[in-house]
């Protein structure tokens, strides 16, 4: 593969592993809202039976919660994930169409659709939002048994692996924040759920 098409597959590859991020991020944030919102009315409802049920605080905890859920909504909401990553898909889809073009070219040697191709390629990229550069790299890292060049270094390997185990914890973290604190909260104030 020449420099074009090797740009516009590895190109192709990244916004890939960006939309499968964007749309991966979207279904956690749905869940996630699910979830908070589900322990916030469970709180809502054990609140209304006994007022002092997690502490003297407990008004201030309930009203706290709400409004932690509307923030992170609204937070969310912003960041349109799944849009972005629909439209990231439209656009990989845009890339491997001209990846085909650009072969065709580049086994025919004909410098003059390359040169259209190139302007092409260019043309695309402005038109949507750049992956980030782990998106590149995680690509590479996970892929780098079949590639033939911009193979991972050692470092690149470290930084993905890192960046994987790290967005996991997260994840585990934000699902299981509000079942900690809610088994903490009643632990504390010593609730026997009957």
């Amino acid at each position: 593969m020449s420099n074009l098409s090797d740009n516009i597959w590895f190109t192709r590859k990244a916004r890939i592993q960006t939309s499968e991020r964007l749309l991966s991020n979207d279904n956690h944030s749905q869940i996630m809202l699910i979830v908070y919102s589900l322990i916030s009315l469970i709180l809502s409802i054990v609140l209304l039976k006994n007022t002092q049920a997690i502490g003297a605080y407990s008004d201030m905890i309930g009203v706290v919660m709400s409004l932690i859920i509307t923030i992170i909504s609204l937070v969310i909401g912003g960041k349109n994930f799944k849009g972005r990553g629909l439209s990231l898909k439209n656009h990989y889809i845009s890339l491997q169409r001209l990846y085909l073009r650009a072969i065709d070219a580049e086994a025919n040697n004909d410098l003059d659709k390359l040169a259209i191709i190139r302007e092409e390629y260019n043309n695309i990229l402005e038109l949507e939002e750049n992956h980030h550069s782990i998106d590149d790299i995680v690509f590479r890292v996970l892929n780098r048994q079949n590639l033939t060049t911009r193979k991972p270094n050692k470092m690149e390997i470290l930084i993905a692996y890192s960046y994987k185990v790290i967005r996991y914890a997260t994840i585990v973290f934000i699902y299981i924040f509000p079942f900690a604190m809610a088994i903490y909260l009643l632990i504390k104030n010593n609730i026997q759920i009957s």
